[in-house]
């Protein structure tokens, strides 16, 4: 069998970060992840999503984060890790 050789080309993968489809399906991503842990909780959302544009080279073009926006949503992520449960790591 022949042996296959990749060489990874940072600037492609840069260029392909910076597509509105690839922010698209992040941003995607994201709302999943509130949406999961949201419905962890009993009242109104308490995980929010943002977006913005990414500060740093590493960060790429935009950065979506999601959060616990109230003191209810914080004290049960901090005793039930629910955002990492939410993504599927815990």
């Amino acid at each position: 069998m022949a042996e296959v050789k990749f060489k990874p080309n940072p600037k492609a993968a840069d260029e392909i970060a910076a597509t509105p489809e690839m922010s698209e399906v992040l941003a995607s991503y994201a709302r999943k992840i509130a949406d999961r842990a949201n419905a962890t909780l009993d009242d109104e959302p308490g995980y929010l999503v943002s977006s913005e544009e990414g500060r740093t080279q590493t960060s790429g073009p935009w950065v979506d984060r999601v959060y616990a926006a109230t003191a209810h949503a914080q004290n049960s992520n901090a005793r039930h890790n629910t955002l990492l449960r939410s993504m599927g790591m815990g």
